[in-house]
């Protein structure tokens, strides 16, 4: 009885991001507002660490770009490659060279904010060095800023969607993101979560991050100041992901650390913002950021469970076997509403949907890794190997 308590916690994290998507099916979506005001200006961050095979889609990608106003920097990260000969056959592209050791991305980021400073526009949008936005991404975002908005994430999508079953996993992952969470949190105007590649925010919210996950980090953040991150449906960004199963549990492990140490971090003083200032936005933004804890509690209490059962009360497996029946079924579902609502391809459903739960519960399982085993260095995660991608 007190296991099935404890279980509580992680699953009313769960049933929360359901019910959000399930209260924004009944709701009519809202006409979006009207752009009101100026247009704004755009400052684009690119970090990048010894990308030579991959910069050239996002560069070329921002070239085609239907909004112009913009500024690009590709903050070269102690690159040995050619990553910055490449980045400087753009004549649009400026380069920042950073010479010193990082330990993630969050420190190249913050190199670019301290050099820049005032030089930043209104907006800054932070892209990846592995990924291509649609030409009329800065547009679609100029147009969400101009209705008030003070910090807004884009849509995510898989640049190699069908690549191998894990890239397909991703694939459902982030269209579950997309269509299950941002979509639904922005019809009843709460906070859409962040994703390092693509968020962005006017220039006043910008502030200095400490762990190996800053997308992580300016969610919480954001979040305990009760700040609202809108979402761009319409703005595209196409992220290459990885294939293999140990490059996934790579980045995963990445994530995972950044969720724990964020957690570390933030978790005391966004209680204490809680209680003394209460709001659903804020309330709402705390379940969304404890889905990957809830996932790890979730794999802790299951494996409780079945110790449990096999030394004191063999019995009780039969009904541990239905609930991990009932974990499947509620992941498959998962999958399923998906690709429907995505229409994503046969081969997405025929495949990657049955064993999606793999990904979930891997995620818990990492998650748990994380804990006994932290970690606070980034890691490097191969994908494929290319020039040039067409979006």
């Amino acid at each position: 009885m007190l296991i099935l308590l404890m279980l509580l916690i992680p699953f009313s994290v769960h049933i929360w991001g359901i019910s959000i998507d399930l209260l924004a099916r009944f709701r009519p979506e809202a006409k979006s507002a009207a752009p009101v005001g100026k247009d704004f200006q755009f400052t684009v961050l690119i970090p990048a660490h010894n990308e030579e095979t991959r910069i050239a889609g996002i560069l070329e990608s921002l070239a085609r770009q239907t909004r112009r106003n913009f500024e690009a920097y590709v903050i070269a990260d102690c690159c040995t490659d050619d990553t910055v000969k490449i980045a400087s056959g753009f004549p649009e592209i400026k380069i920042l060279e950073k010479v010193s050791a990082s330990t993630c991305k969050g420190d190249a980021l913050n190199y670019a904010l301290d050099v820049l400073g005032k030089r930043l526009r209104d907006v800054v949008v932070i892209l990846d060095a592995d990924c291509t936005v649609n030409p009329e991404f800065l547009e679609k975002l100029n147009a969400q800023y101009r209705t008030g908005s003070k910090a807004v994430m884009p849509d995510t999508n898989t640049l190699n969607p069908y690549e191998s079953i894990v890239t397909a996993w991703y694939t459902i992952y982030w269209k579950m993101v997309s269509v299950m969470s941002r979509k639904a949190h922005a019809r009843l105007k709460l906070s859409s979560n962040l994703c390092g590649c693509g968020m962005s925010f006017r220039r006043e919210y910008l502030r200095h991050t400490v762990t190996i996950t800053e997308d992580v980090e300016y969610f919480m953040a954001l979040g305990c100041d009760g700040i609202r991150i809108d979402y761009a449906d319409d703005a595209k960004v196409y992220q290459e992901q990885p294939v293999t199963l140990r490059d996934m549990f790579g980045q995963l492990y990445r994530w995972l650390n950044g969720v724990r140490s964020v957690n570390k971090l933030y978790i005391k003083p966004y209680l204490r913002s809680l209680f003394r200032e209460f709001s659903l936005l804020k309330l709402d933004a705390f379940m969304t950021a404890q889905t990957c804890s809830a996932y790890g509690a979730l794999m802790i209490m299951v494996i409780i469970m079945f110790i449990a059962g096999l030394l004191l009360a063999p019995r009780i497996l039969p009904w541990l076997g239905a609930g991990f029946a009932v974990v499947w079924l509620s992941m498959l579902y998962i999958g399923i509403t998906v690709t429907r609502r995505c229409r994503l391809d046969h081969r997405i459903m025929a495949a990657a949907v049955p064993t999606y739960c793999v990904f979930l519960v891997a995620m818990g399982f990492i998650y748990i890794y994380a804990i006994i085993h932290p970690g606070n260095r980034w890691i490097s995660v191969n994908r494929s190997i290319r020039n040039e991608r067409e979006n």
